[in-house]
């Protein structure tokens, strides 16, 4: 059962994963866009704050001393990874992405995004234990462990697919609220997961936690983008128009034709009683 459960955990966040992403590279034109600047992003800010900022700070005072306090560290470790997380997202958009942009490259993007992050600290350390001579005497006790590794995993493949819709509609449509919220939700997602063991909560509540909020996720991306357009050739499709913005639309025209019957009846009637 414990080889059954590393069998799927690395199946689920490593290998049905990377075969979806490099079909997409393959069948979508340009698809490898959205695919390297999501590695690229999620992949610059591990290495900025996981091995280049700590070897710049590591002998300064107030860094050692913020190691020493975990929950210090964590909120100030989680808001820089969402604030260069978003500002080398918007770069990206804004200025690689733009081009060539739909709401389903958003969700490529940020799928990429999670699927690096899950990989390095779930799926790869599934792989290495799967490989290991030691696996079978793995306490079959952990078989838990396992499967709350790998929905964490799978709620986190969703969470940036979502993060990567709303970063791509607020670029998009210039709507910075919609980046604010980006930050902010990143940063929520990795401080309350950080600190949730420092809170000495129970790690099955925080994992059906993940796994409603990821479904909820999943439920409003559902019907925002065309999910047709990920596997389709071309790239000539229109960005998916905003569905309020046509009613809208359709209501403004209703509005106009009105206005004109309305003003066609005056001049046929002021025409059939000439002065």
């Amino acid at each position: 059962m414990v080889l059954f459960s590393q069998i799927v955990l690395v199946l689920l966040t490593l290998i049905l994963p990377f075969i979806g992403t490099m079909a997409y590279c393959y069948i979508k034109d340009s698809g490898w866009k959205p695919v390297v600047y999501g590695i690229l992003e999620m992949g610059t800010t591990l290495i900025l704050l996981r091995l280049i900022l700590p070897m710049i700070f590591i002998n300064s005072d107030w860094f050692l001393n913020l190691l020493n306090n975990q929950l210090a560290f964590n909120f100030v470790y989680c808001l820089a990874f969402a604030l260069i997380l978003t500002l080398l997202n918007f770069i990206a958009f804004r200025f690689h992405l733009q081009s060539c942009f739909l709401a389903s490259k958003g969700v490529v993007f940020g799928f990429e995004e999670g699927f690096i992050y899950e990989a390095l600290f779930i799926g790869f350390v599934g792989l290495s234990s799967l490989l290991s001579s030691s696996a079978p005497d793995i306490d079959p006790s952990a078989i838990g462990g396992l499967w709350m590794a790998l929905a964490e995993a799978l709620s986190v493949l969703v969470f940036f697919a979502g993060f990567g819709y709303q970063m791509a509609k607020g670029v998009e449509n210039k709507d910075y609220k919609w980046i604010a919220l980006y930050a902010l939700e990143v940063f929520a997602l990795l401080w309350i997961g950080s600190c949730w063991s420092l809170w000495n909560l129970p790690r099955l509540v925080f994992i059906v936690l993940m796994l409603v909020l990821a479904g909820v996720t999943a439920w409003l991306l559902k019907d925002k983008i065309d999910w047709s357009l990920l596997f389709n050739q071309s790239e000539t499709n229109e960005p998916q128009e905003d569905p309020d913005y046509l009613k809208e639309l359709e209501e403004y025209e209703k509005k106009l034709q009105a206005k004109r019957k309305a003003q066609f009846e005056a001049n046929k009637k002021q025409d059939s009683n000439p002065s």
